[in-house]
């Protein structure tokens, strides 16, 4: 059976995970990524480098985050969240959000390793090697559902 999910239920799982597929609009096509993810506070952090995504997202901020846990066809819980995308410039808020995802991922936030920005960024890949950029989503809308047995 579906149900919605308490507010409650819709945080303990964008908490308890660290990917989702983000979407955004370019013009009117919709372009969808899947990314790394922080959530504190509230709100999602991320990291990412200069390349498509960044450019939609600087002309349109409008952007969604989809997190799911899938442990078969009928066991299942989505969360989905709108807001705003907002690239983090300042120092000490860049500091603090790292310091967030290198509890998550480790050394590698901190410039010991490459960084996880996105599943399909493999180390090898020219963009990781720049600087990545940090940015932020503040949910306005909320809402999740699930199936479970």
């Amino acid at each position: 059976m579906v149900m919605e999910l308490t507010q409650a239920q819709c945080e303990k799982i964008l908490a308890g995970n660290h990917y989702a597929h983000l979407g955004c609009l370019d013009g009117d096509e919709p372009h969808v990524v899947p990314i790394t993810y922080a959530y504190e506070n509230g709100c999602f952090y991320g990291f990412t480098f200069e390349g498509a995504k960044i450019m939609v997202l600087r002309n349109n901020p409008k952007m969604c985050v989809q997190v799911e846990n899938i442990v078969s066809e009928h066991e299942w819980e989505s969360v989905m969240c709108w807001g705003l995308f907002e690239e983090i410039t300042e120092n000490e808020e860049t500091q603090r959000i790292k310091l967030a995802f290198a509890e998550r991922h480790g050394d590698a936030i901190l410039g010991h390793e490459d960084p996880p920005v996105t599943p399909g960024v493999h180390e090898s890949h020219p963009r990781s090697k720049k600087k990545p950029i940090v940015y932020r989503m503040r949910p306005y809308r909320v809402t999740g559902r699930a199936e479970r047995p």
